[in-house]
């Protein structure tokens, strides 16, 4: 087994060189039992020994010295404990042997009292089994995957990630659609358990699809990574995320579905990749703190209040590939001063632009047709001459 190396919590695992032929296999069962663990051997070339294993013993959960004749005999092994007892961690003593307590040095006589486990009348199946029961070692070990249908979800230290089921046929993934939690706050997807608790959100590259609601009202998430074969954020994905500041959509993407960052009130910016077709209606409406929004060539749709309510929003380029800037799109973006409006757009819809008061001008193409209140009323319109 390889040492654990991460900050998540571990078991530091103190023993005797003379005693790790037999050790390993326990040590391999713990791993295999899903608990992380750390030993000498996570030392690298060229790294500090002593230095490592002061580091090592000051972060670890819980730390464990297998006693033996040896460990008993060992400076290095005795100074380790000592360390550990001295920064007052968790120390449960694991028993290789018989040991008489008068031939124990006087720390290890004390430490004996405390609640401890053996090895010599146990195989590392039934040591596995016997860590499982004792509570110190619960937060060593990694939470298990949750599997529903394509997929699978675990949620450790705030962070939730979704994989793809590792059992199903496909090589892909699909985060499926919920719906919104009629009785409680959030949506029916599982993890709304965490909804509170959920600062990250991780979607691992074997998934191509996030689903209606799949993180709706998770107000303390902070930060997302999607992973890079994704083809569509749907419905609600992400609404009501109020603290979610900034998202990288990644260059899979085509479809951003209705209202999928609605009331995302601390988006700031946003780039929409190449990828992308299509915007749907209010995909990104009363995101209150949005300054910045790239608008690629490739996108061919904006639906309907797809911007409306961006009070910072100042500046807007439509690109164009569109021909139908739809109703109220960018309606009540009351910072907006600038907006480019290419000669592809053949419509400007109702209240497109209404209450945009900031909007003292805007050149449109010579043909377009202009819909009711689709500009406030003291903004000039200019009609560009046909090319």
């Amino acid at each position: 087994m390889e040492p654990y190396e991460g900050r998540e919590p571990y078991i530091f695992i103190s023993y005797a060189r003379k005693d790790a032929e037999r050790v390993l296999p326990y040590l391999d069962a713990l791993s295999g039992a899903g608990y992380r663990v750390w030993y000498d051997a996570g030392i690298k070339a060229g790294e500090h020994w002593t230095e490592t294993l002061v580091e090592k013993a000051e972060a670890c959960a819980v730390f464990c010295p297998l006693f033996s004749e040896a460990f008993n005999a060992s400076r290095f092994c005795f100074e380790e404990t000592e360390y550990a007892y001295r920064k007052d961690k968790p120390i449960v003593p694991v028993y290789l042997e018989e040991l008489k307590p008068d031939d124990l040095r006087p720390l290890y006589r004390l430490l004996e009292s405390r609640q401890h486990l053996r090895l010599d009348d146990c195989n590392p199946a039934q040591f596995a089994e016997r860590v499982e029961r004792e509570q110190a070692f619960a937060p060593c070990k990694v939470p298990e995957w949750h599997k529903i249908g394509e997929i699978q979800w675990r949620f450790v230290g705030g962070v939730l990630t979704i994989a793809k089921n590792e059992d199903w046929f496909l090589s892909l993934g699909s985060i499926p659609s919920y719906q919104s939690n009629p009785v409680h706050r959030g949506s029916t997807a599982p993890w709304m358990l965490y909804r509170e608790k959920i600062l990250s959100v991780e979607v691992t590259d074997d998934i191509d699809e996030i689903g209606d609601f799949a993180f709706y009202e998770c107000q303390n998430l902070t930060k997302v990574r999607i992973g890079y074969i994704v083809t569509e954020i749907s419905d609600y994905a992400f609404s009501f995320c109020d603290r979610l500041m900034d998202v990288c959509i990644p260059e899979s993407v085509t479809k951003i579905g209705k209202r999928a960052f609605w009331n995302c009130i601390s988006l700031t910016n946003v780039h929409i990749p190449n990828s992308v077709t299509i915007i749907d209606g209010r995909a990104f409406a009363g995101c209150e703190m949005l300054t910045n929004v790239r608008i690629s060539d490739s996108v061919t749709e904006i639906g309907e209040y797809a911007f409306a309510g961006c009070h910072s929003l100042t500046d807007v380029c439509i690109p164009h590939s569109v021909i139908k800037i739809r109703k109220g799109v960018f309606a009540t973006c009351k910072s907006l001063t600038n907006v480019r409006i290419p000669d592809s757009v053949t419509e400007i819809s109702d209240l497109a632009f209404v209450d945009c008061n900031n909007l003292k001008s805007v050149e449109i193409p010579a043909g377009a047709e202009v819909g009711w209140q689709a500009f406030p009323e003291h903004t000039l319109v200019i009609r560009r001459p046909a090319p």
